[in-house]
């Protein structure tokens, strides 16, 4: 029974995340002062498959979960790309991107300085990623000076392959 650090928990509430955690070196995450109610919590790790599972919490009591991780065997494939302004090519850091397969967020990423963002170690299959402007930037629409929320939906990517991607 090996534990896993650096696993990445999203705890979803019904279907919006409310908080994140890392695993630490015993491989033991923790969501803190939740109210009651029945939630989702997802985790993933670089070279492992994604877990899901649902979780009943009662007000003031403690709740353990254990995650069973199982480790990918096959040559992983990425999607990788750029976020700019259409207008101006200007590149556009601090994007949110979240990406999901099916219904099932598996990581979140920023585009950096540079609008650079990648998301690597994937199993091939179908992928939606979504977009969301930095904070601060919420703009009415086209012509604001601004920028809008985004998504494309089935992408798909095969072993051992990279898919480039812009937005």
């Amino acid at each position: 029974d090996k534990r896993l650090a650096g696993a990445k928990s999203y705890l979803l509430f019904p279907k919006d995340i409310v908080d994140l955690a890392f695993s630490n070196a015993s491989g033991i995450y923790n969501f803190l002062d939740l109210p009651s109610g029945v939630y989702t919590v997802q985790s993933t790790l670089a070279g492992y498959a994604p877990a899901s599972q649902s979780v009943m919490i009662a007000a003031g009591l403690q709740k353990w979960n254990s995650f069973k991780l199982n480790r990918l065997t096959k040559n992983y494939a990425s999607i990788s790309g750029n976020i700019y302004d259409l207008a101006t090519g200007t590149a556009i850091r601090d994007v949110t991107l979240s990406l999901y397969s099916g219904t099932t967020l598996l990581t979140i990423a920023a585009s950096d300085a540079a609008g650079k963002f990648a998301f690597i170690d994937l199993m091939p299959g179908t992928y939606k990623i979504t977009c969301k402007p930095p904070t601060g930037e919420n703009p009415a629409g086209p012509g604001a000076n601004g920028y809008r929320a985004t998504s494309k939906s089935s992408l798909v990517i095969t072993e051992g392959r990279n898919l480039q991607q812009s937005f």
